[in-house]
């Protein structure tokens, strides 16, 4: 099947008449060509009036509401396809309308008609009949023509992962190959027939009974016959399953010579829409030498900018940084001054720290003098405090002595008649007297201690103020 030319009106965005010769130049002119255009510029509704034509109906409408179909605002629309199929020119034609030719007129119901070109003869008017017609005349259906001869936008798919059996019988259609699988079908049901018939006849022959001899010889003669029948149809029949297995080797390789033309041409489809990537791709290759130089233009952009800005950004902060700078010159003046007084206070109290290491080495030498003191004081302490129990001791003897003493004097101012005690009381003042010298003396041995015991008790408090190592005199200057 070749369509030669499709006529439409009113078809969709495809508003007017409109008419395609694909059997004129320059179609004839060139194998392959393509149906371009923006979205909404008709490509789909030239297809679309292709098979109303044959089949009055388009995949991408509903079947039952051909008002889809006619373009707004029109009272009719046409479509009306030429076609050739074995050598032969038919025309099938659909057409709709309103009634009374009036925009807002009911939509009648379409009409079809399949006309044979070269007898002028109307062959169908009717819908189902022309469809019916147009179906065995090309050997396609709807179905199998929008899957073979005319792929809907999303419908290559389909048929390439349409199975094997439906694919190869959609091919023949295409290329009228379907005579090769008639005669392979025709060999085999020969050969069939043929064995068939020499099963019958060994059949037979196992089951006959005795025969005369004239029988024999006439059945040997009659087995010869059929033998070299046999022998002859064994010939034809492997010349036969021989041509077969060639049809099926040519029809395989024609097959894959279609699928490969689809394909090639498919690829040549892809290579004209991809053209100008072409274009851009030659371009890029003729650039790809320019392409350091490119970089480095571009690098030294980006430096040159990262520049400025921080050129821009120096600009702000320079104010800033003045006032800053003015600001620390301020400090630095200050901390100069400060330095210069530091250096000063240096060199004054460097000597001051010379004799403080001195009077480091004497404050060692005093510390150890402490400590004997301190042993020395310890053993005072023992002492004063022995000293004291016995001066308490003595004062509380004393205080009896006394105490007794009074009582004597008492007694003997009352006793005046016992003046011959006298003697014996002159030896009691003796006592006495020998124990307040005792006691005296022990006071005198308790202050002497005292005095020696508070000048260790303030060196050891300046000691505890002032660690070993910082003088007095100049703890302050060493912190500092």
């Amino acid at each position: 099947m070749k369509i030669l030319s499709v006529r439409l009106k009113n078809i969709n965005s495809l508003k007017g008449e409109h008419f395609i010769a694909f059997h004129l130049p320059p179609f004839t002119d060139s194998g392959l060509f393509a149906i371009t255009g923006a979205t909404g510029a008709g490509k789909s509704s030239i297809l679309d009036a292709i098979t109303l034509a044959l089949y009055g109906w388009a995949p991408r409408f509903n079947r039952d509401s051909p008002l889809e179909i006619m373009s707004y605002h029109t009272a009719d629309c046409l479509a009306e396809v030429e076609f050739n199929v074995k050598e032969k020119v038919y025309r099938s034609k659909w057409s709709i309308h309103r009634s009374r030719g009036k925009l807002d007129g009911e939509i009648q119901q379409p009409k079809m008609e399949l006309i044979d070109v070269e007898k002028n003869e109307i062959l169908e008017s009717k819908k189902t009949e022309v469809i019916n017609r147009v179906t065995e005349i090309t050997g396609l259906d709807y179905f199998r023509f929008l899957r073979s001869v005319m792929l809907a936008q999303g419908d290559f798919a389909a048929f390439l992962k349409a199975d094997e059996r439906t694919r190869g019988e959609l091919l023949e259609k295409i290329t009228g190959t379907a005579i090769y699988t008639q005669l392979s079908k025709r060999a085999f049901e020969k050969q069939k027939e043929k064995k068939q018939r020499l099963d019958q006849l060994e059949a037979q022959l196992d089951t006959s009974r005795l025969l005369s001899p004239e029988q024999t010889e006439q059945y040997q003669h009659q087995i010869s016959i059929n033998k070299d029948a046999i022998s002859s149809l064994n010939k034809e029949l492997e010349t036969l399953t021989l041509q077969m297995q060639w049809l099926e080797t040519m029809e395989v390789l024609r097959k894959k010579a279609i699928q490969l033309t689809f394909e090639l041409e498919q690829a040549h489809a892809t290579k004209a829409n991809h053209q100008a990537d072409f274009n851009k791709y030659a371009i890029h290759l003729q650039t790809i030498p320019l392409q350091p130089l490119y970089r480095e233009i571009e690098l030294l952009q980006s430096q040159a900018q990262q520049l400025e800005e921080e050129l821009a950004h120096i600009k702000v902060l320079i104010p800033d940084l003045t006032s800053q700078k003015e600001a620390k010159s301020v400090i630095l003046q200050h901390s100069q001054t400060k330095l210069a007084e530091a250096k000063q206070l240096w060199d004054t109290t460097l000597p001051l720290l010379e004799q403080t290491n001195d009077l480091d080495k004497e404050l060692i030498a005093l510390q150890e003098q402490y400590k004997k003191k301190r042993s020395e004081f310890v053993l005072l302490q023992e002492e004063a405090s022995s000293l004291q129990a016995k001066a308490l001791q003595c004062n509380t003897r004393l205080q009896h002595l006394q105490n007794q003493h009074a009582q004597v004097h008492s007694y003997i101012h009352s006793h005046a008649q016992d003046a011959c005690l006298e003697a014996e009381f002159s030896l009691i003042e003796q006592n006495i007297q020998a124990l307040y010298s005792a006691a005296k003396e022990i006071a005198a041995k308790t202050k002497e201690a005292e005095k020696a015991i508070k000048p260790i008790y303030i060196n050891d408090e300046n000691i505890i103020k002032h660690p070993p190592g910082i003088h007095p005199a100049f703890a302050g200057s060493r912190t500092e």
